[in-house]
């Protein structure tokens, strides 16, 4: 395979990867939000609110250093200098956020729901 290759298809990957890092972290950050509003509501007692919390934050927090060690390697690579290798990446970012968009309203609705 040869480097101009293997770049588009780093590239790519890379795009799928920081996309889907980049989604798990604001998914984290509304599940706590959704929480926060239940609990404010009096839909949800403590026990769940700190429960909803204690998944919900770290996967947030670990999906957005994820998302930033990706990005980081990325460039220490080299990588994303090229018209090439950022449409790549956005060929990889925009099915992942495509897919989320339209899942976007379901998940909502149910991250409000107190029996979830």
């Amino acid at each position: 395979m040869s480097d101009i290759a293997l770049a588009l298809l780093v590239s790519g990957m890379v795009g799928v990867a920081t996309a889907d890092a980049f989604v798990q972290s604001w998914t984290g950050l509304l599940r706590a939000a959704a929480a926060i509003v239940l609990r404010r509501r009096g839909h949800i007692d403590w026990r769940v609110f700190l429960s909803r919390l204690r998944s919900a934050l770290p996967m947030a927090a670990l999906s957005a250093l994820v998302m930033v060690l990706f990005f980081a390697l990325y460039a220490r690579a080299g990588l994303g200098q090229t018209e090439g290798e950022q449409l790549a990446f956005f060929l990889g970012v925009v099915p992942r956020t495509i897919f989320f968009l339209v899942g976007a309203s379901r998940l909502i609705d149910t991250m409000f729901d107190p029996a979830e």
